[in-house]
């Protein structure tokens, strides 16, 4: 049985992106440089107009999230016409206590999705 965090719902399409850019924001602050991140890792907290530019097309339906700045995010972002999610079972890279503040920090309502 898997998790999914369910994010609370917008209407507007202003409202989706400047709950996108806090969601990239949250995720880069929980995040820690790995590997070779090092090279680029920057210790200051990202900007708005930074978390904009990780948004490829504001409309496409997943965001991925790598490495910003050197920090390991690795997070998928999914939208649909019912809501936006992200899972709530298991973060890459990260701890437990990572996840949880992440879904603490959004207001997410975790539930159990059964395959």
């Amino acid at each position: 049985m898997s998790k999914t965090a369910v994010l609370p719902s917008l209407e507007s399409p202003e409202s989706r992106l400047e709950q996108t850019i806090e969601i990239i924001k949250a995720v880069y602050d929980l995040s820690r440089p790995q590997g070779l991140g090092f090279l680029h890792y920057s210790p200051e907290p990202l900007t708005d107009e930074q978390a904009l530019a990780c948004i490829p097309k504001p409309e496409m339906p997943q965001l991925h999230l790598d490495y910003i700045r050197g920090r390991a995010c690795k997070f998928v972002l999914l939208t649909d016409p019912d809501g936006r999610y992200f899972d709530a079972t298991y973060w890459l890279d990260h701890t437990d206590e990572d996840l949880a503040g992440l879904i603490e920090r959004l207001g997410a309502k975790v539930i159990e999705v059964t395959k």
